[in-house]
């Protein structure tokens, strides 16, 4: 659990760092590219989360077989 929880951490960070670059992108074009790869880590750490949700309801479900 440990590891998804820094792979979450990881993606946020880079798309906190995109959005910093959009803020003092050059040009419009390059504005928007930084965004838009700001989305696709945005992306990629809800479907973490999605993923340790899911880790988390099977795991509960487990220990619920267990007793």
């Amino acid at each position: 659990m440990l590891r998804i929880e820094s792979q979450i951490r990881n993606a946020y960070q880079h798309a906190h760092d995109c959005a910093e670059r959009a803020k003092i992108a050059a040009t419009p074009q390059e504005r928007s590219d930084w965004l838009f790869v700001e989305a696709r880590w945005l992306a990629v750490a809800q479907s973490l989360e999605f993923a340790q949700r899911l880790e988390t309801f099977f795991d509960e479900g487990r220990d619920d077989d267990e007793d």
